[in-house]
């Protein structure tokens, strides 16, 4: 996996070939919950800018809060999805 060393990055491992798909799954949910923020009275999910980037792999706004909503055990169909910024401070790191 890659690392650009932004703050904002997420952080990585060296990945095993026998294990790399519940390895992922374990980066990823560990990602979103750290960096996702919900607010249910606005009804808005603020995500890593990195979400906004990759929109088209991720399934658009939709596969975003479907993704979101798996993660977080909630249903955010009604809410508005916004983008926070993304820090490129140097965090090297941010990775073992």
């Amino acid at each position: 996996a890659l690392n650009c060393g932004a703050v904002s990055c997420p952080p990585i491992l060296f990945y095993s070939y026998d294990n790399i798909e519940s390895q992922l799954d374990m980066a990823t949910r560990s990602f979103l919950l750290s960096e996702t923020e919900i607010d249910d009275d606005k009804n808005e999910v603020r995500v890593s800018k990195i979400l906004d980037w990759f929109r088209g792999d991720f399934g658009g706004k939709g596969g975003i809060k479907n993704i979101i909503g798996s993660v977080f055990e909630k249903n955010i169909g009604n809410y508005h999805i916004k983008f926070k910024d993304y820090d490129w401070s140097v965090k090297l790191s941010n990775f073992e």
